[in-house]
């Protein structure tokens, strides 16, 4: 990843060979449609934690350094994904595009077992649900039920579509994505909670040194 970042392409090119011989990538699952990577563990499924540190080495476009740099603080007030049947549904886009006011949304079939069969799933934080258009795979549809002033529902299918769900979100504050002011915070409860973070950190202190927490899986990470 450092590489990358750097651009220095040779080492690139060389730990990516030694990765490949030592991450054991390879698809997996009764379709063949699951990837991950094994580490020669002589395992039955992939290690978790592991996969998730190679996934980062797998991005070709951009630089992995910047997505510590951008803050995407408009995630608390835009347009947002919920209510996807998983692990049936997948979802392999959602993103809001706030120069045209769209939220584009993939959906694929993670689950082939049941490909085909109805689904449904919802759009909240949406500035006024009753001017919200949605197509897909490029024509308009009419399975949208109006939740509240905000928030809608999708009716499809568990397969590969399109959608592109005119919003109107452009950036702006939602009526719904207003946080409520902070409480007043009492001091004699603050202590409380002081002490018992502590005595928390305490307790977890004393796992760690009788070797409880050594699961198998943080175990081969460490």
């Amino acid at each position: 990843m450092l590489a990358k970042a750097l651009g220095d392409h040779t080492a690139v090119a060389r730990l990516s060979a030694a990765a490949e011989r030592y991450s054991e990538p390879k698809w997996f699952g009764e379709d063949m449609d699951k990837f991950g990577w094994w580490f020669n563990n002589g395992e039955p499924w992939p290690r978790g934690q592991g996969s998730a540190q190679m996934m980062i080495t797998e991005i070709t476009e951009g630089n992995w350094v910047d997505a510590f740099k951008v803050k995407h603080l408009d995630k608390y007030a835009a347009p947002t994904v919920e209510g996807i049947d998983f692990p049936a549904l997948g979802v392999d886009q959602a993103w809001n595009d706030k120069e045209s006011g769209v939220l584009h949304v993939g959906t694929y079939a993670a689950d082939r077992s049941r490909l085909g069969e109805e689904t449904s799933w919802r759009v909240t934080g949406l500035p006024n649900a009753n001017d919200v258009f949605v197509l897909a795979d490029g024509s308009p549809i009419q399975n949208i039920e109006v939740m509240n002033d905000n928030s809608i529902l999708i009716r499809s299918d568990i397969n590969l579509h399109r959608f592109q769900i005119f919003t109107g979100y452009y950036g702006q504050q939602t009526a719904q994505a207003t946080s409520p002011p902070a409480p007043k915070i009492d001091s004699d409860a603050f202590v409380g909670r002081q002490r018992t973070a502590a005595e928390n950190a305490q307790a977890a202190e004393s796992i760690l040194l009788s070797g409880s927490a050594n699961c198998p899986c943080c175990a081969g990470a460490a």
